[in-house]
This record gives C-alpha cells, sequence and structure tokens, in this order.
C-alpha cells in the first residue's frame, strides 16, 4: 500500500492531466490506519497470550511435581525437588538469552532504521533546496518521496518494535516460571 501510494502521489505530481492526489491520500492513509491496527491487534494477542502462558506453566510445574512426588516410590520426593531445581536453571538460561536476544534485535534493528532515516532526511534537504531554485514540481517529487521514505521508517520500526516485545514477554515468562517455584 506504501508503494502504490508513493506511485500514486509520483504520476500526480509529474503529470498535468492526470490527478489522483485523492486516491493516492486514501491509500496513504489506509497504510498508515492499517499499520496501527496490526500493531494493537499483536501487542493484545501477546499479552493475552502471556497472562496465559504463566498460569499453564504454573500447573504444569505443580503437576510435574505432584505426579512424581507421589508416583515414584521411594526417590519420589527427590526427583520432584530436582524438576523444581531444572526449572530454576531453565530460567536462568531463558532470562540470559532473552536479555542477549533483546539486544541483538535492538542491534539488527537500529541500523536499516538509520540508513531508512538517512535517506528519507536526504529527500527532505533535497526538495528544501531544490523549491527556492524555482522547479515546484520537481520539489513535490522529492517531498513525496520523503513523506513515503518516513512511512517505510514507521513500518521497519514497528516490526522491529513487534520482534522486541516478543523476546521481552518471552523473558518475561521465564521469570514467572521461578516464581513458582
Amino acid at each position: 500500500m506504501i508503494i502504490l501510494s508513493a506511485i500514486l502521489n509520483l504520476v500526480n505530481h509529474m503529470s498535468n492531466t492526470l490527478k489522483v492526489e485523492r486516491m493516492g491520500k486514501f491509500f496513504t492513509q489506509l497504510a498508515q490506519l492499517s499499520l496501527g491496527f496490526f500493531l494493537t491487534i499483536f501487542v493484545g494477542i501477546i499479552t493475552l497470550r502471556a497472562v496465559y502462558a504463566a498460569t499453564l506453566d504454573k500447573v504444569a510445574l505443580r503437576t510435574t511435581k505432584f505426579v512424581t512426588d507421589n508416583a515414584i516410590p521411594v526417590v519420589g520426593k527427590m526427583f520432584s525437588d530436582t524438576v523444581e531445581v531444572a526449572a530454576g536453571y531453565v530460567v536462568m538460561i531463558k532470562q540470559a538469552l532473552g536479555i542477549y536476544g533483546l539486544l541483538v534485535i535492538v542491534g539488527m534493528i537500529l541500523a536499516p532504521l538509520l540508513k531508512i532515516g538517512a535517506i528519507a532526511l536526504i529527500y527532505k534537504v533535497s526538495a528544501a533546496i531544490v523549491e527556492p531554485l524555482g522547479d515546484s514540481r520537481t520539489a513535490g517529487i522529492l517531498e513525496v518521496m520523503s513523506a513515503h521514505i518516513f512511512l517505510m521508517l514507521a513500518t521497519v520500526a514497528a516490526v522491529g518494535l513487534m520482534f522486541f516485545i516478543m523476546i521481552a514477554i518471552v523473558a518475561g515468562m521465564a521469570n514467572n516460571l521461578g516464581m513458582l517455584r
């Protein structure tokens, strides 16, 4: 939708006869609304999943402890304590991987965001420089490209935020597992 919107806005600025300004604005707004809608739905679903996962982890751990404690006659209690200790180590491993994962996600997302932002800024500055020179059509085209590249920047940032939220929730579920012991 972002590319279609950019094409329609560029055609509108390049052509004197073909006017598709409102259609281009429509697709721009549709892309912005879609981005916000899907980001909201994603965060809502992931948050609900994290809440229910903590409860399910608690039930699974207690069931495992009960079964091992009562089903194995002599060493059941010792084995159930071992399961509890193993769950503690799983929490430590998940936390370490969670923090590392968050740092990796930030590193992976930061480079493309900086590049896309720099390109959008170059288009914006170019439009500001070209306009006083008298070529308003070229300035308009550069401004359209800048606006749509900034929209792409927002999309990439939203996807990065979704990855970040996923890793943070997984790391948070590990903390909940540790509290169950």
